[in-house]
């Protein structure tokens, strides 16, 4: 595909991801209202932390690492594969971890049923390879797929986010944007690899990717763990009014990027 289609696909998904909340996130918060939007971020947000922690840099190093060897079909199935690899040990890792977390916290334990549901995204981020197609240049399948789902997202929205006490179909809608992504992704990752684990060098990979991996977690401090802090530190209804202050500030940046 050439670079001129290439740009217009990528533009779509940028515009896709500018408009999207704005057109959700008003509805959402008025009829949730403060406290169950600031429960729902507070909720979705540290089991995003914890998806980040298990990406472990990959959905930024991938790219680079795929860039380079995807003219080379043998190659690019190998080093799929190995990141693959690295993304599973990672997510029963950290799965674990969260698991201990909530039945620890007697706070998060009284609301084991929503954090099952947001848990779900770190299960589910070993099934995240928008690396792979960002560094193969498939930028058409990354731009329909994120328009299909947004568009049966809005659908959940409108259809089951109705009263104040819709809290949990409002954190599953979240969910299912991470959802919908992952799981059509990995249908059409098939098309162009075939796993295969002979001959493969995981270790190889760790190297790299440590500072890149040191990188992120620095920058979710003010990404997503600022979130999960105040979640921590006051009551539900301040992190619904901080959550929605971010993201309209949030909104500009893909803008000016």
């Amino acid at each position: 595909m050439s670079i001129k289609k290439n740009y217009g696909f990528n533009l779509l998904n940028s515009l896709l991801n500018i408009v999207f909340p704005i057109v959700t996130f008003p509805y959402a918060a008025r009829i949730l209202s403060p406290e169950g939007i600031g429960e729902a971020q507070f909720i979705f947000s540290l089991a995003q932390y914890f998806a980040i922690l298990a990406a472990f840099g990959i959905p930024i190093y991938g790219v680079k690492a795929i860039a380079e060897v995807k003219h080379n079909k043998e190659l690019l199935s190998k080093v799929t594969t190995e990141l693959l690899v690295i993304l599973s040990m990672l997510v029963a890792v950290v799965l674990g971890v969260y698991s201990l977390v909530i039945i620890n916290i007697p706070d998060l334990n009284a609301n084991w049923p929503a954090h099952a549901i947001a848990g779900s995204i770190i299960f589910l981020t070993v099934f995240n390879v928008d690396w792979f197609f960002s560094g193969t240049e498939q930028f058409k399948i990354l731009a329909l797929r994120s328009a299909l789902v947004k568009g049966l997202s809005l659908i959940i929205l409108f259809t089951f986010v109705k009263t104040q006490q819709d809290t949990l179909e409002y954190l599953f809608f979240l969910v299912f944007l991470y959802i919908g992504n992952y799981l059509l992704n990995f249908l059409f990752l098939f098309r162009s690899i075939k796993i295969s684990f002979a001959k493969i060098e995981v270790s190889r990979h760790f190297k790299p990717l440590l500072p890149i991996f040191a990188m992120i977690v620095a920058t979710t401090i003010y990404t997503t763990l600022d979130t999960v802090m105040l979640g921590f530190l006051n009551d539900e209804k301040e992190v619904g009014f901080y959550t929605s202050a971010v993201k309209l500030a949030k909104v500009s940046i893909p803008v000016l990027t």
